[in-house]
């Protein structure tokens, strides 16, 4: 089992404010390189995924001091509040998040579909893998920290191209709407640089 965070933030989309954002960035890695908190692993895109080394270290770094100096040196540039989503996943998120292109899927459901749900994310992906050239790699868990059961499902992937093809398999769709029966799904697509 792996620790796994995404989080969340809406930025100020001014241009001088993302500007200024990309500028500051390198300067912030300090925070969770010096001394490593107990990150194993940070990804960082329209979203940020952390791997922990264990829950307590993710509840031992939010109650920090350096932790909240870094929230009030980016609090000027973004519009409110980040989401920090903690997940029990079963495996390292580090392989489908250092992919070119990753897919972040989250289903909230009743915490008695939590097994449907993730018993129907692994079908679907164990679908998708039997296809001819597809090697989607995947990472799944639920929730640790958020007021409701959610679900969640990384896929890796070479390119938006396989990407494209594979999920237009009429097996996987049958799959998303297995969750999408179960709760409420979202997904997203985003483009992962390697920050630890």
């Amino acid at each position: 089992m792996a620790i796994t965070e995404i989080v969340t933030v809406s930025v100020n989309p001014d241009p001088a404010n993302l500007e200024h954002v990309e500028k500051i960035f390198p300067g912030l890695k300090k925070y969770f390189t010096d001394p490593n908190p107990g990150i194993l692993s940070m990804f960082r895109g329209w979203a940020l995924e952390v791997e922990w080394n264990e829950a307590a270290s993710f509840h031992n770094f939010i109650g920090s001091d350096k932790f909240k100096e870094f929230a009030g040196l980016v609090k000027p540039f973004v519009l409110g509040p980040p989401e920090l989503q903690l997940f029990e996943t079963n495996q390292s998120p580090t392989e489908p998040a250092s992919s070119p292109v990753v897919e972040i899927y989250r289903v909230s459901v009743a915490s008695d579909k939590v097994s449907e749900a993730r018993a129907a994310w692994e079908d679907s992906v164990q679908k998708l893998n039997a296809k001819a050239g597809v090697k989607a790699k995947l990472t799944h868990g639920k929730s640790l920290n958020l007021q409701e059961d959610v679900v969640l499902g990384i896929l890796g992937w070479e390119s938006l191209e396989e990407r494209d093809n594979a999920t237009d398999d009429p097996e996987f769709m049958a799959g998303l709407d297995r969750l999408r029966a179960l709760g409420n799904l979202s997904e997203a697509v985003v483009e992962f640089d390697c920050l630890i």
